[in-house]
């Protein structure tokens, strides 16, 4: 018998890199009796367990036909790859949890962030005036060049107005002229890239053929990078402090066999076991074992037909989910965790841009 019913408005959302979109689920308790839930979320393939959070505990108690709401938000960082990915939602019942499930499965469409709209400005207009006064000055002698196939004149003439013309076109138009050209890049947001912003000497100074005329063409800014400061070594309050003052953002992981004990300040409402995030019934969990006690077991067939039996997942690795906490509340708790970084990744000093998010992992103090 089908215990859960699990539905959602749609089993496709989009959101871009750098943005955040949620999926609500709702689940409905279909087993003809009151039992407890539980939840966690699974990513799937190349979706990052960091991008998603659920908004509801751990543990649902359901009445009998009773149905629960469960947001899940989606926060993919500024550097995700755009593409297809999945993610879903699983509800077990804690009574028999590899057996009486159920799973919403949504696909993720991540789209690149759309560019920033360029602010008007008069290029259009200065285009249009550079070419008129081109028409007007230069073209004169530019058609003498190119329709009569003589040299230009060796007396001077007015340079024509270079500024709003694409970089080839100028350069072509000046060396017509027989002049020589060089260019020089400037990071700029608003001229088109590649078009002319300055040039030396300006429009209208009367020049002679061989002189030299300097360029300068617009390029777009790159991107900013940050190096990783190193917080291995340091309490999670400095960790945090360091990495969010240079643009990134912090994922915390608890390794501790009892958490709870280690960690007094912390309930199970603010922390999640990483298994539960990885997708619990991946590899075939033997009855029981939820919600990942120390030995849970799973079970293999080998080649000869034999079982062998092993450890199914780690289970003393907790997530510490910053956020469902109330920013003050959340200031709190990671001053009062009393452990040491004792890896990060990425690594210190390595380049990464602005947003990437850093995992530390924090071990109790003695």
């Amino acid at each position: 018998m089908k215990v859960f019913d699990i539905s959602m408005p749609t089993d496709t959302v989009s959101v871009q890199s750098g943005g955040e979109t949620s999926v609500t689920f709702t689940v409905t308790n279909r087993s003809g009796e009151a039992l407890r839930g539980l939840v966690h979320l699974k990513p799937i393939e190349a979706t990052e367990e960091e991008w998603l959070s659920v908004q509801s505990p751990s543990t649902i108690d359901f009445e009998k036909d009773a149905s629960h709401q469960i947001e899940v938000g989606v926060n993919p960082p500024a550097d995700a790859e755009p593409g297809t990915y999945k993610f879903s939602l699983i509800v077990a019942s804690e009574k028999n949890p590899d057996e009486d499930y159920v799973e919403g499965v949504v696909k993720l469409d991540l789209t690149a962030p759309e560019p920033v709209p360029e602010k008007e400005t008069p290029w259009p207009l200065i285009v249009a005036i550079g070419a008129g006064v081109l028409v007007l000055v230069g073209l004169g002698v530019l058609l003498y060049v190119l329709v009569g196939g003589e040299k230009p004149p060796e007396e001077g003439f007015p340079l024509p107005e270079m500024v709003g013309l694409p970089e080839s076109e100028a350069v072509t138009m000046l060396e017509a002229l027989g002049l020589k050209t060089t260019t020089r890049k400037q990071p700029n947001e608003e001229a088109p890239e590649g078009n002319v912003l300055e040039q030396t000497p300006a429009g209208q100074t009367e020049v002679t053929r061989g002189e030299k005329v300097t360029l300068v063409v617009a390029t777009r800014p790159s991107s900013p990078k940050v190096k990783v400061p190193k917080v291995t070594g340091r309490s999670l309050e400095y960790a945090k402090g360091a990495l969010e003052s240079q643009g990134l953002r912090v994922h915390v992981v608890l390794q501790s066999d009892n958490v709870f004990e280690q960690f007094p300040n912390l309930d199970k409402s603010q922390v999640t076991p990483l298994h539960e995030r990885r997708g619990l019934f991946e590899g075939g969990l033997s009855r029981g074992t939820f919600p990942g006690v120390t030995g849970a077991q799973k079970t293999k067939k080998s080649s000869g037909g034999s079982s062998k039996t092993g450890t199914a997942l780690q289970s003393n690795m907790h997530v510490l989910q910053m956020e469902r906490l109330p920013k003050a509340k959340l200031d709190s708790i990671v001053k009062s965790i009393n452990g040491t970084v004792v890896k990060q990744k990425p690594g210190a000093d390595e380049e990464v841009a602005k947003g990437t998010t850093v995992t530390v992992t924090i071990e109790p103090n003695d």
